[in-house]
């Protein structure tokens, strides 16, 4: 049985309409955001998932990913510049501080290179961290 996750309204209409007069946007996509917002920006439902850990490489994870960013692939394809808008950059992940080799991060750099055939650059933002 796959993950059936319904995303009804990601992102609010004021969002759509405050980078129409941007010139230049960096969107960062996530789904991990940043530590200032609860949970890292991920919406609560996720943790009802059966079997799911955050930023790991488990199905349940991967399978929300995906389902998320292929979803604001196609959400956004009005505001990309190949369409006469204005998001040149798509930001997945960020502030991931694992310093060894991970499936995860390795996954998310493969989907970047797939979403980039149809979106806009992506990149992965991995953050090595080094404590004295």
């Amino acid at each position: 049985m796959g993950l059936q996750l319904t995303l009804t309204q990601p992102l609010p209409l004021p969002f759509t309409r405050s980078i129409r007069g941007t010139s230049l946007v960096n969107l960062r996509l996530g789904p991990y955001v940043c530590a200032e917002f609860a949970h890292g920006g991920l919406p609560a439902y996720l943790k009802a998932i059966p079997g799911i850990q955050f930023r790991a490489y488990n199905a349940a994870w991967l399978n929300a990913t995906r389902y998320y960013l292929e979803y604001m692939r196609d959400f956004l394809q009005p505001h990309l510049p190949h369409n006469g808008g204005n998001v040149i950059l798509a930001q997945l992940e960020n502030e991931f501080g694992q310093i060894e080799p991970n499936p995860y991060i390795e996954w998310v750099a493969d989907l970047a290179l797939e979403l980039n055939r149809t979106m806009v650059p992506a990149l992965l933002l991995h953050v090595r961290c080094f404590l004295p």
